[in-house]
């Protein structure tokens, strides 16, 4: 059973851009995560918080079947993104082959990207390049690796859609975009980072080495800074309005990377 994306473009007029790699772990209190969007046919039967049977973590998110048998078209869509150089996608998840493949086809799980702002839709991955081979590998926690390099530099979006009649429990975690290249980690005294701890503002300053990006995520993984350069020495990082508490930069160059704790008072 395979049914066409439906997404309405409207939806991502509010999407806030950002010049950031992806990593979602649900690990929050929030659903949908901050810049995430949920489209429902269903909402009694749509993506939801699941602490029961987490595939990693505290909790996982989850589409449970609709035992009344009504249509389920359920759609998880990220926020704006940049796919970097060798970009690859990765993602965990569990659910029934027995339900989804064979012997029925009673629901599918599809992941589709938009480089458009989900204007058109190409869907990169299905239930059936999962790992699964016989009914007795259902719910069985995997990850799924898919190749983004063809979307290099681009920006994009990503939906994770569950739909159909009478099919079973899909359970879905820590997604990320990450990149495949070879970049090295340059050494602790390539970049002065001050001051640290901060309030405000934070100072980054290159010794012979240009700066790209900087990236700053929270301790959950979730990118809440990110901002482009080009090869410059000397950058500054706004923390102001940013909440108390462990962040970690990640400082990109040609050179390599480098990632260092901040502490924001």
């Amino acid at each position: 059973m395979k049914k066409k994306l439906l997404i309405s473009a409207f939806l991502f007029a509010s999407i806030a851009s950002m010049n950031a790699q992806l990593s979602e772990n649900f690990e929050g209190t929030t659903f949908p995560p901050e810049g995430w969007n949920l489209e429902s046919t269903n909402t009694n039967f749509t993506w939801e918080l699941y602490a029961d049977g987490p595939l990693e973590g505290a909790q996982s998110v989850q589409v449970e079947y609709d035992e009344a048998l009504v249509d389920q078209d359920e759609t998880l869509i990220s926020p704006e993104f940049t796919v970097p150089s060798a970009g690859q996608l990765s993602f965990m998840a569990s659910f029934s082959y027995y339900w989804a493949i064979d012997p029925n086809d009673n629901y599918d799980f599809t992941v589709s990207i938009s480089t458009d702002g989900g204007t058109t839709w190409t869907e990169i991955w299905d239930e059936t390049q999962s790992p699964y081979t016989v009914a007795e590998d259902s719910f069985t926690p995997f990850t799924a690796e898919v190749s983004l390099s063809d979307y290099s530099g681009q920006s994009a979006i990503l939906a994770f859609n569950y739909s159909g009649v009478d099919g079973a429990q899909f359970v879905l975690d820590d997604i990320n975009v990450s990149s495949l290249a070879s970049i090295k980690e340059l050494d602790v005294d390539a970049f002065s980072v001050f001051p640290n701890p901060a309030s405000n503002m934070i100072n980054i300053s290159a010794k012979n080495i240009g700066i790209n990006t900087l990236a700053l995520t929270d301790i959950n993984g979730r990118t809440v800074k990110a901002v482009n350069f080009e090869g410059i020495s000397e950058a500054k990082l706004n923390i102001s309005d940013l909440s108390a508490g462990v962040y970690m930069l990640t400082i990109t160059s040609d050179n390599g990377t480098l990632t260092k704790k901040i502490i924001k008072n």
